[in-house]
């Protein structure tokens, strides 16, 4: 794309590109609305993540303070690390987001521009500038504190875990699982802490050729076994303060649409009663 046409879309007053769609439902723990979003490419949750950490941009990333940690269930490791950041535009993405003055109007109109920035640049950023390949958005999301500690339910690869230090100095760390039984034990460490709960679709595919489009879903019980809000694990999940949720669909890790599509549909049909983005209400059953 042209150059000085993509820096008039950017700065287009009032159009936001979002990465996704969503909608609202009642905390399980708490007496307040959460946001849920569907997103087609798993690297697009970067941006809801950070409109929740910085409360709907309203608020800068915090530098001392602890954003909710991750959970997230995944076929593959898409945490990512330093190779995936380009540090100086990560910088650059959120900046002061407050109001000094909330009785100068000069100041409270500039408020409104850099926080319609901020979201327009992460919006653009988890499409253009994160990794294609949706294998590495995590990472830069804990480098500028948006996300804390995270923790993977993957099949990928066996347990391990490592540390880093974010931008700020703040230390975060990655523990990955591939057992329920095990990530479910590491949660119960720190069961209150504020969360964020992200599912890739694609968890639920197997695929022993290693050619794309061959994957099969498990079956449709094993699915409802895992997903089950009162089952060990996600009962475990919900009953941490959750902050938001994230679904990937990622149809081309799931077999094609109708797979993906039929996955999903079991996921949300055990989770919630209502239908998700219909418009009408949806509560967690």
């Amino acid at each position: 794309m042209d150059e000085q046409l993509l820096r008039k879309l950017a700065n287009r007053t009032g159009v936001v590109p979002r990465p996704g769609d969503s909608t609202f439902l009642m905390s399980r723990t708490e007496r307040k609305a959460i946001e849920a979003a569907v997103i087609h490419h798993h690297r697009f949750a970067f941006y809801y993540w950070v409109k929740w950490t910085t409360e709907r941009w309203t608020q800068s990333l915090p530098i001392d303070q602890r954003p909710p940690d991750l959970v997230t269930i995944d076929f593959h490791d898409d945490v990512g690390s330093e190779v995936d950041c380009v540090f100086n535009e990560l910088d650059l993405l959120v900046g002061n987001l407050e109001v000094g003055n909330v009785n100068d109007e000069q100041e409270l109109k500039d408020a409104v521009l850099r926080r319609g920035m901020a979201e327009r640049n992460v919006a653009t950023y988890s499409v253009m500038g994160l990794r294609a390949l949706n294998d590495g958005h995590i990472f830069p999301a804990q480098y500028i504190n948006a996300v804390g500690d995270v923790f993977v339910l993957y099949k990928q690869r066996g347990p391990s875990e490592r540390s880093f230090n974010d931008r700020s100095g703040n230390k975060h760390s990655i523990r990955y699982f591939n057992s329920p039984d095990k990530l479910i034990h590491a949660l119960n460490e720190n069961p209150y802490r504020r969360t964020y709960f992200d599912l890739d679709v694609d968890y639920f595919f197997e695929d022993n050729t290693n050619v794309r489009g061959n994957e099969q879903m498990v079956s449709e019980k094993r699915i409802r076994q895992l997903m089950d809000p009162e089952s060990l694990l996600m009962s475990t999940i919900l009953q941490r303060s959750l902050q938001g949720v994230t679904f990937a669909l990622e149809p081309t890790y799931c077999g094609g649409l109708q797979q993906c599509f039929r996955a999903m549909s079991i996921v949300l049909e055990t989770l919630f009663s209502g239908d998700l983005l219909s418009g009408s209400e949806v509560e967690w059953r």
